[in-house]
């Protein structure tokens, strides 16, 4: 880029000492030809603004394409960034909802096992309350018995 530039300028140098020269040499041919000169100076004056806007301009885009470049590159990076973030935070949430499903069924299992123990529980409570209720009607008959007995060997010896 720089080297375009200096040979830019040196063409522009060895035109214009061409141009210079050619006046004096210009007057052979007269004064139609002297115009012809100067139109052909003015052109290319023209010509040589023309390119060193043109060169300017390609420094410019030149310069903005390595600065977008940089950017992109960089952008390309945090992309790259992101997605591997992206990626392990999808690995973490299915992992998360993994644990959430094994959680819930060990509660649901827990809550099972607590309604079959309640009802064990409650049968256990019935059967212990027929053998309570059982028991006392064997200890009642057996007091009666005794009882019976007790009178009985009271009313022996009393006639003894």
């Amino acid at each position: 880029m720089v080297d375009e530039c200096a040979d830019s300028n040196l063409a522009d140098r060895s035109v214009n000492a061409q141009v210079i020269s050619t006046p004096s040499d210009s007057a052979s041919l007269g004064t139609h030809g002297t115009s012809n000169v100067v139109q052909m100076q003015v052109d290319l004056m023209e010509a040589q603004k023309a390119r060193g806007d043109l060169s300017k301009r390609l420094t410019d885009v030149n310069e903005e394409l390595q600065r977008l470049q940089v950017t992109s590159k960089d952008e390309g990076r945090r992309i790259a960034q992101l997605n591997s973030e992206k990626n392990a935070l999808a690995i973490r949430l299915r992992d998360r909802d993994e644990e959430l499903r094994t959680k819930k069924k060990l509660l649901d299992d827990v809550h099972d096992e607590t309604i079959a123990l309640t009802l064990q529980l409650n049968v256990k409570d019935e059967q212990n309350q027929k053998l309570k209720q059982e028991n006392q009607e064997l200890v009642d008959r057996w007091m009666a018995r005794m009882g019976k007995e007790a009178e009985e060997m009271n009313t022996v010896s009393k006639f003894s």
